[in-house]
């Protein structure tokens, strides 16, 4: 319930800032490519990169001087394989909806740094048999719905475009299951956190 909480603060805090500056904000499309991988424990030490998509709304609001306000909704895969033999080539996947609002600060002429947060909702996902993927059903997924963390990057914005790379760093621990050594031994002191390079590139409907 926290968890909706955020994300309707988030959502409202949005709607708020476009209201009160709609003339110079703009509103547009953003799509790219996620590569994913982890800050995890040794024992996952054969996790493989990962290549998806995302896309989503993007909205721009002018602040002052060299500071904008920018908010991303996005629609993402993320997931992770593991490739020891013993598993499987187990794979495991899930759709998320993102919502990003960050801070951009004019380095020179077009290039901006962006800088903010990050949080990541799981409505859905898959686990790979080997042939097919099958959906998961509620309860029993390898990684809990709500992951948080940063993001940090750059961009280059253009009259209608604008074309990024971010690193997005994820804090909390989204493992939610237990992993056991070959005896059926719980294995202490897991972390799994998700961390990824973003390249995107926006179009703007309105200057």
């Amino acid at each position: 319930m926290a968890q909706i909480k955020s994300i309707k603060a988030i959502v409202f805090f949005c709607f708020v800032l476009v209201q009160c500056s709609f003339a110079q904000t703009k509103v547009g499309i953003l799509a790219g490519a996620n590569i994913i991988t982890c800050d995890c424990s040794d024992v996952f030490n054969s996790i493989g990169t990962n290549a998806s998509a995302f896309g989503g709304l993007t909205l721009d609001i002018p602040v002052k001087n060299r500071w904008d306000f920018n908010m991303d909704l996005l629609l993402s895969e993320k997931g992770f394989s593991l490739d020891q033999s013993n598993t499987q080539n187990y794979k495991e996947k899930g759709f998320y909806f993102d919502f990003i609002p960050s801070v951009d600060f004019k380095l020179i002429s077009k290039l901006y740094l962006t800088a903010g947060v990050q949080l990541n909702y799981k409505f859905i996902d898959f686990r790979y048999d080997g042939r097919d993927w099958n959906k998961i059903p509620k309860g029993i997924s390898s990684f809990k719905d709500v992951d948080y963390g940063a993001v940090l990057g750059a961009k280059l914005k253009l009259k209608k475009f604008a074309l990024t790379a971010r690193y997005l760093k994820g804090f909390s621990d989204v493992l939610d299951v237990i992993f056991t050594d070959q005896n059926g031994i719980p294995i202490p002191d897991l972390h799994y956190k998700n961390q990824s390079i973003q390249i995107g590139l926006a179009y703007y409907f309105k200057r």
